[in-house]
């Protein structure tokens, strides 16, 4: 665990807000999933963004449907879902975020999310918006619409590779840890990880409503 200059050089350059740094990924989703966040979720004690149930919550739901099921299995079924993903978010910029540091990591893990963040800095780098303001529209739309998806698929390479090592246990969180390890290593900020997952988290609750998809 890291407090004092590590914490604070992650808080300046990553917009973190939390008082502790861990490199171990381990510690860093026990304490999540231990956490009072995770637990009673997120209801407006952050200014913006979508209101997050926790687990608490979600069992409470199921008790009102009249659901009856395995305590593992719920917890199981809640790690599944979008809320848990922003939650984990929340949780890394304002109560213990994960540094990234190879050693802590399997090759599997080391070697997608490098490629992962080269692609990252490559599409953010001054050079490539240079290059791509100088196209035509419909090139350029294109050119921006190819170099999404391939971020798409570095980025689930990332989170399989978080899953198949035994990091995580769920999409979801694999998803929100690989952006967190992309923020502490510079190549990303909570700003737009957040922005971009709620975004999806809202789209996946208009899907649920209208045609019934669990989130």
């Amino acid at each position: 665990m890291e407090t004092g200059e590590g914490a604070e050089s992650i808080k300046n350059n990553n917009e973190s807000f939390a008082e502790e740094v861990t490199s171990s990924p381990k510690d860093f989703v026990d304490r999540f999933l231990k956490s009072e966040l995770f637990l009673k979720g997120r209801h407006n004690d952050v200014k913006g963004g979508p209101e997050l149930r926790g687990l608490e919550d979600y069992k409470k739901e199921l008790v009102n449907r009249g659901v009856k099921e395995d305590e593992k299995e719920i917890k199981r079924v809640f790690c599944d879902m979008s809320d848990t993903k922003l939650l984990l978010l929340h949780f890394a910029k304002y109560e213990l975020m994960l540094k990234y540091d190879e050693k802590e990591f399997s090759l599997g893990v080391n070697t997608t999310f490098k490629r992962y963040m080269k692609l990252v800095q490559k599409n953010d780098s001054t050079r490539n918006k240079i290059e791509l303001g100088n196209l035509p529209t419909d090139l350029r739309i294109q050119r921006i619409g190819e170099a999404d998806s391939e971020r798409q698929l570095k980025h689930y390479r990332v989170i399989h590779a978080l899953i198949d090592d035994g990091f995580v246990t769920s999409e979801p969180m694999a998803r929100a840890m690989a952006r967190v390890m992309l923020i502490s290593a510079g190549a990303d900020t909570f700003k737009r990880a957040q922005a971009d997952e709620e975004l999806r988290f809202k789209r996946l609750l208009k899907a649920a409503q209208s045609g019934g998809v669990h989130i």
